[in-house]
């Protein structure tokens, strides 16, 4: 965990802009393989995040359990985080170790502005099919399964 994973965490863009400036590196994982980038995405910080993609933060990622920042402001509901991240070429189509998209975590978390903002991005279309052969659930689990499973009802009318 260093400095610049502590900058981003608690979006402190002061020092943010001065550890890059002494070449801190801005891919720098942690001992989970969490990135700055990782950190931002979570905790919704949008100035730190633009800092850090500015420096050339690679937002396709993955920490050690196949998270792209994308998993992480999807999940908790950052609507602007994401938004940006979608704008940077982030792929909302990638799964993490257990199998699940960005959009499978904004469906489970009940995220309905996120969950519009991925469906939107026309690139998650195929992403609410159930996924064939999955461990957990010999029939498949797509997202509305997952927003249903969880009781969040108005994801599955749409908003």
């Amino acid at each position: 965990f260093s400095a610049l994973h502590h900058a981003a965490l608690i979006g402190n863009t002061e020092l943010i802009s001065l550890l890059l400036e002494a070449q801190a590196a801005v891919d720098i994982k942690d001992n989970k393989g969490m990135r700055p980038l990782h950190y931002a995405a979570w905790q919704g910080k949008k100035e730190p995040m633009k800092l850090l993609l500015m420096s050339g933060s690679a937002v396709n990622i993955q920490s050690d359990e196949g998270q792209i920042p994308l998993h992480q402001a999807a999940q908790h509901g950052h609507y602007d985080v994401s938004e940006m991240l979608l704008q940077h070429q982030s792929n909302p189509c990638i799964m993490d170790i257990s199998g699940k998209t960005p959009l499978d975590l904004a469906c489970e978390f009940g995220r309905v502005g996120v969950v519009q903002l991925l469906l939107n991005s026309n690139m998650c279309a195929a992403l609410l099919e159930p996924k064939p052969g999955d461990s957990t659930d010999p029939n498949g689990t797509s997202p509305l399964h997952l927003a249903a499973k969880n009781g969040h009802i108005d994801i599955l009318k749409g908003g």
